[in-house]
């Protein structure tokens, strides 16, 4: 699974990432603003008849504790406010148990939130892993990945290694051994030499390649 910090992402940046790896997910058209007051809506969709509010955390100090104080300032915004179906928190702040469940309790004085709907750095990873075209997309985490550097560096060999993983994976279920295989064995390692005739079609070449 990929391990990323977004640590080489800007605030803009994390707001991009998560739209679109929430895009992926939920399969809706996820809304992003411009620079301006948000009103406490980074992004927004509408999925399954609600409105879904989602909020974007990005720390890169701080961590949990600037986190609480940003969220426990953020819930005062939406007092007495109606509306509002379903409430995400994404950041990049890493996530125990018990730390989702005191943000839950602490969104939950005035939004309706749930403890899955808090992301943090192991679940946006998690989402990474499950929708890579997403990771392939946001090139400015690739600095901090070898792995995918290497895979698009070196990617004609991925493409070709594949092609020819998924053709052995086709042609091997036509690969029988038989007493004939074993005795043509023999007479290579005797003599060095064998002649394999037959009427096209048959597989000379495949038992060729095979007995290689």
């Amino acid at each position: 699974m990929p391990e990323y910090d977004f640590s080489t992402l800007s605030p803009v940046d994390f707001e991009a990432l998560a739209a679109d790896v929430l895009n992926a997910e939920f399969k809706v058209h996820v809304e992003s603003f411009g620079p301006g007051r948000d009103k406490g809506v980074d992004l927004r969709c509408a999925l399954a008849g609600m409105d879904v509010i989602i909020q974007c955390k990005h720390y890169l100090r701080g961590g949990r504790s600037a986190l609480r104080r940003s969220v426990e300032k953020e819930v005062q915004k939406w007092r007495g406010v109606r509306g509002v179906s379903r409430y995400i928190l994404v950041t990049s702040a890493s996530m125990t148990v018990e730390f989702k469940e005191e943000l839950a309790g602490i969104l939950r004085q005035h939004l309706p939130v749930a403890t899955g709907d808090i992301l943090g750095r192991e679940d946006l990873n998690a989402l990474l892993l499950r929708h890579s075209e997403v990771e392939l997309r946001q090139f400015k985490l690739w600095t901090s990945s070898a792995a995918v550097l290497s895979r698009i560096v070196h990617s004609g060999l991925w493409n070709r290694t594949e092609e020819l993983l998924e053709s052995i994976e086709s042609r091997a279920k036509f690969y029988v051994l038989t007493d004939h295989f074993d005795r043509t064995a023999r007479v290579l390692e005797e003599h060095n030499l064998c002649v394999v005739t037959g009427p096209p079609g048959v597989g000379k070449r495949s038992w060729l390649r095979w007995s290689s």
